[in-house]
């Protein structure tokens, strides 16, 4: 059996290369979703820079945790001789800001080359996405009131 293709060969385009160093010249879309958000409340629950791989991080959770920092949330730990230390990460203000106090981001980023370059989408906020506050079946139950009228 034979899989059907989304796309023809004719609707692909091949990436840009770069004439320098033959890298490919392509922006990458991520949406934050509810992974992202657990994963940056693990790292908040550390209250400062710690290293994400004590903080008990799922296998998809630690693959895009490097994401967060697209919208500016994480950033890495430096020394003083402002060199990055190894898998040591800690929120930024906009990350506190976002689990604290509800401020939003864009739903969608745009990267090219481990950098952020545009964002877009409709708002987002911590409290939407993250696993411990997401409303549940038996919060909706107990906001239900039996129907009254009569047809």
């Amino acid at each position: 059996m034979q899989q059907a293709a989304l796309f023809s060969d004719d609707d692909r385009k091949a990436p840009s290369i770069c004439d320098c160093c033959g890298a490919k010249i392509v922006e990458y879309k991520h949406s934050f979703n509810q992974s992202l958000a657990n994963s940056l409340y693990k790292l908040y629950l550390q209250h400062g820079a710690t290293n994400i791989s004590k903080i008990g991080l799922t296998a998809i959770q630690w693959t895009n945790f490097q994401k967060l920092k697209y919208w500016g949330l994480v950033q890495k730990a430096e020394r003083e001789d402002k060199t990055n230390i190894g898998g040591v990460w800690k929120l930024t203000k906009t990350g506190t800001d976002f689990v604290e106090k509800g401020t939003s981001i864009q739903k969608n980023v745009w990267s090219y080359r481990g950098k952020a370059v545009n964002q877009e989408g409709n708002a987002v906020f911590f409290l939407e996405l993250h696993e411990a506050y997401m409303r549940k079946k038996p919060d909706y139950s107990g906001d239900a009131k039996p129907h009254t009228d009569n047809f």
